[in-house]
């Protein structure tokens, strides 16, 4: 799946806004980022290890769909993602400001992971692209060597 490094960066980016969008609620104190420049740093570098932990995650993903016989549909999953971790950066940032401390390393990293898993996991479907179809009425045979007939539903 390829679309997990870039999925990867998209959380890096969406953690690094959030985590911005906070600083500047709070009035920009020197706590969190030291101005405008270490905002940028940040996109760049969450930006780059989330890429980078997409790749690992992304053989793990792809590992779970041919150990379940599963297919992510990435793009809702993505979707889910970026928007879950939005909010749990949220909720993290706004606590780690309310302290005037950062919280334990990882912690929000290990979070991400698990609930991307978990929406991949949530949004993947049967790999079997063919099933068989469904037949109504059932279709059932009296004698071999006979044709089918239909039998109403009352009859089963």
């Amino acid at each position: 799946m390829l679309l997990d490094p870039g999925l990867g960066a998209a959380v890096g980016i969406a953690r690094t806004v959030v985590a911005a969008a906070v600083w500047v609620r709070h009035g920009q104190p020197d706590f969190y980022f030291r101005g405008w420049g270490a905002v940028e740093l940040g996109l760049i570098l969450w930006a780059a290890a989330g890429a980078a932990v997409g790749i690992p995650f992304a053989a793990v993903v792809t590992a779970g769909e041919r150990w379940l016989g599963r297919r992510v549909r990435a793009l809702p999953a993505s979707v889910s993602v970026v928007v879950a971790v939005v909010a749990m950066t949220w909720a993290v940032v706004e606590w780690e400001f309310a302290r005037v401390a950062l919280g334990p390393v990882l912690v929000l990293d290990g979070l991400a992971v698990l609930v991307a898993g978990a929406f991949m996991l949530a949004w993947s479907r049967s790999s079997n692209s063919n099933p068989a179809p469904a037949v109504w009425p059932p279709v059932t045979v009296d004698r071999p060597n006979t044709v089918p007939h239909l039998t109403p539903p009352a009859a089963l």
